[in-house]
């Protein structure tokens, strides 16, 4: 598949093969264990490019992800049957930290990444993005400068991304 092409992918499926070495175990690359590393190692790129900022690039990586997963289930209805009910919880906690991260990205990018999520999903999402916003209050120490920062970032239009405009314009009235 072209998915497979891309250098990143490229990356999660030799770090998924190391892996796999290091447990002793010897993968063909096609087995659904085998895909679940590469999974696996697509999330601790997603994760490591938001640490660094990269927020862009961790959107790339969760397209492919996405891409990866869609295959995987369809391939293999019990990967998707297991997968759902772990996914649950892990997902809370991606759209926590995805929230997190939300007001270094621009509206347009958080409402593609997070257009499939769940209601709990959402509420992560939003209990993050409340928390960075407290992070970067509690940094700026809630000066009259630092909402007119928050103001530039776009911040009413992430906020409109994850909550109703109604909600949106009152959080961000309170951050004025």
């Amino acid at each position: 598949a072209k998915i497979m092409q891309r250098p990143s992918f490229s990356s999660a499926m030799k770090k998924a093969q190391r892996r796999a070495a290091d447990d002793g175990l010897a993968l063909k690359g096609t087995e659904t264990q085998y895909f679940q590393l590469v999974k696996e190692s697509l999330d601790d790129m997603i994760g490591a490019a938001f640490k660094r900022g990269e927020s862009k690039q961790a959107g790339a990586l969760m397209r492919q992800r996405d891409a990866l997963l869609k295959d995987m289930d369809a391939q293999v209805p019990e990967y998707a049957t297991a997968r759902n009910i772990w996914a649950g919880q892990k997902a809370n906690e991606a759209a926590l930290e995805f929230g997190r991260n939300a007001m270094k990205m621009r509206a347009e990018d958080v409402a593609k990444a997070t257009a499939g999520y769940s209601q709990s999903e959402r509420q992560h999402l939003l209990a993050g993005v409340l928390q960075g916003v407290d992070d970067v209050l509690k940094r700026q120490a809630l000066s009259h400068d630092g909402t007119r920062r928050f103001k530039a970032e776009g911040v009413r239009d992430v906020f409109g991304t994850i909550l109703p405009k109604r909600q949106a314009d009152r959080v961000v009235d309170l951050l004025e």
